[in-house]
């Protein structure tokens, strides 16, 4: 919200961090467009968003943290698994691989002694704040990457006693 705040003020519109959140949050920025303009007096262009999209990425890529505390549920996890199993422990293996419309990641994933896969970490390598694998026309989506709705649903259903519900 800092980056898309400080790229309006270079345009003319000055606002506090707070207005821009309440204006922004939870929107498409180019679903404001006409009021970027009217607030602005510049058009809203393609190369600006793209802009502003890198800029974003940027402060992303050097500012962005790990989710606080989990590494921790992942270590709870697979101790409450070999709890369960007379104390298994869970394989872990990583693969690396890159999508279909080139985003690469990592993947690691947590299997018992059967091979049932337990845990799946997933790390988009390079991706700014966006869904991967959405669609181009949706909000905060990022065509390039895995197709996170699909690995999901594929995760859990794996899952023994998965039960699809069509």
């Amino acid at each position: 919200m800092r980056v898309l705040r400080d790229m309006l003020a270079q345009r003319g519109w000055d606002m506090p961090l707070r207005e821009c959140m309440h204006i922004f949050v939870g929107k498409a920025t180019r679903d404001e467009a006409a009021l970027i303009e009217a607030k602005t007096g510049q058009p809203f262009t393609q190369e600006w968003l793209h802009q502003f999209w890198a800029a974003r990425d940027v402060a992303l890529r050097a500012e962005l943290q790990p989710i606080a505390g989990a590494a921790h549920i992942v270590q709870q996890a697979q101790e409450a698994h070999g709890a369960q199993t007379g104390g298994a422990a869970l394989r872990v293996s990583t693969q690396a691989g890159v999508a279909a419309g080139g985003r690469g990641f990592s993947r690691s994933v947590h299997a018992d002694t059967d091979g049932q896969v337990r845990i799946e970490i997933w790390t988009l390598h390079g991706m700014g704040h966006a869904w991967s694998g959405g669609h181009a026309s949706g909000s905060y989506t990022d065509g390039t990457g895995p197709d996170a709705s699909a690995e999901t649903v594929r995760f859990f259903l794996s899952l023994p006693g998965a039960h699809p519900a069509i």
